[in-house]
């Protein structure tokens, strides 16, 4: 069974147990759960945030996003 498998198993457990009874779960489950659930949808949110920006900005993002893929691992973790 792979990690993703193994995951989505633990968190369908725990949304079967906060259905019959949600006092059980931990504030870590609950996020868990809700973590799940936020990936599986699209941030549609996050294009009109970047298409309400002027333009300037958005070919700054643009190009920043662009430096920061070009970059090894290394690097990245050094500038954050």
């Amino acid at each position: 069974m792979s990690v993703i498998e193994s995951s989505d198993s633990k968190v369908a457990s725990l949304a079967s147990q906060g259905l019959f009874d949600p006092a059980t779960l931990t504030l870590d489950e609950m996020r868990a759960i809700c973590a799940a659930a936020l990936t599986r949808v699209p941030d549609h949110r996050q294009q009109e945030n970047f298409q309400a920006r002027p333009l300037y900005e958005q070919i700054d993002i643009a190009l920043a996003a662009i430096r920061v893929a070009k970059q090894p691992n290394e690097e990245v973790a050094k500038a954050a």
